[in-house]
């Protein structure tokens, strides 16, 4: 009986055996799909989270890119306010002077036509209207001193401080409300 006993415990056994084997295998299997289900989360949560750098990335350089360009702006607009305000000084020094240079009239006009079509480049055109008011002034002034004008030195200074430099004045404001609306102004990296 025993014998019959271990006999039959053989298949019981083999069977329960197969019954462990298989739910091992499932338990496996089950894990492995959790694992590959974890696997791509963590891909897709790192893929996310690359892609937010990279547009972040993106942003922080277009900003650079953008700092740099209105800096590159402002300096090129003082630049170039500057060299406009040397052409009128230049300009007034000439109507302004005792004795009359033609050279030097010719060269004040032209340093002003230069100045004022580098001011269009960068603008404002605000500013490009104004700085254009005071080249024809100059090029008036210019006619004016070169005709054989008799008028003296005190009534030459007289137009000068009535009719143009009212307009000097309007074109040191625009200058400076041009370099002072920048952005960079408010940034201290400057």
């Amino acid at each position: 009986m025993a014998a019959i006993l271990a006999l039959l415990g053989i298949p019981a056994s083999v069977l329960i055996a197969r019954w462990q084997m298989r739910s091992t295998l499932r338990q496996t299997e089950e894990a492995s799909r959790a694992a590959l289900v974890i696997a791509e989360l963590n891909y897709r949560n790192a893929l996310e989270v690359a892609e937010a750098n990279h547009r972040s990335a993106l942003e922080v350089m277009r900003g650079q890119a953008d700092v740099e360009r209105e800096r590159w702006l402002l300096e090129a607009r003082s630049a170039q306010y500057r060299l406009f305000q040397g052409a009128v000084a230049r300009c007034r020094r000439s109507y302004l002077a005792q004795e009359i240079d033609v050279e030097e009239w010719e060269d004040a006009l032209d340093e002003i036509h230069e100045a004022l079509y580098a001011i269009g480049e960068v603008g404002p055109e605000e500013l490009y209207g104004i700085a254009a008011r005071l080249k024809r002034m100059c090029g008036t002034m210019a006619d004016m001193r070169l005709a054989l004008d008799s008028n003296s030195q005190a009534s030459r200074a007289r137009y000068w401080e009535d009719v143009v430099r009212p307009h000097r004045v309007e074109l040191n404001q625009a200058i400076s409300s041009a370099l002072n609306s920048s952005d960079l102004r408010g940034n201290r990296d400057l």
